[in-house]
């Protein structure tokens, strides 16, 4: 883990064998089974992140962000994710406390940090196409 610009602990990239154990271990799947979850949990985080360029264009608009934030926490949760999670939650938290982020810097910071699932089975390298096109005025 290292400390960001925003003061948030970041925590270390998602390895894929940490989150093929989790699957092993927490759901009791079997290898295919497995695979069906990897690709699923990088589709519904690259959904995710995909739907967040629509979302941050109104970044006043507190209570989609906050909700974003949640759902995303909750998909981080279910991998197992913990970490990644919290760091989620802390931006959730001061969103809904009526905080100011740098969206660019922190889905940037999410998309890097879980590249490695985001690329899996066809995946489009974590890139949402988002982080590089907000500008810091449209950041709160």
């Amino acid at each position: 883990m290292t400390i960001g610009k925003n003061g948030l602990f970041i925590p270390g990239p998602l390895v894929l064998s940490k989150l093929r154990d989790h699957f092993r271990q927490t759901y009791m799947l079997n290898e295919t089974q497995i695979e069906t979850m990897l690709a699923s949990s990088s589709q519904s985080l690259e959904h995710a992140l995909s739907s967040a360029g629509e979302i941050l264009k109104e970044p006043e608009d507190n209570e989609r962000l906050v909700a974003f934030f949640h759902g995303l926490k909750g998909l981080l949760l279910n991998m197992g994710e913990t970490e990644w999670a919290t760091y989620i939650k802390a931006i959730e938290n001061k969103l809904a406390a009526g905080g100011r982020i740098d969206y660019a810097t922190v889905i940037g910071i999410i998309e890097g940090g879980l590249g490695e699932i985001l690329s899996y089975n066809g995946g489009d390298g974590a890139k949402s196409g988002f982080s590089q096109n907000v500008s810091p005025e449209k950041s709160r």
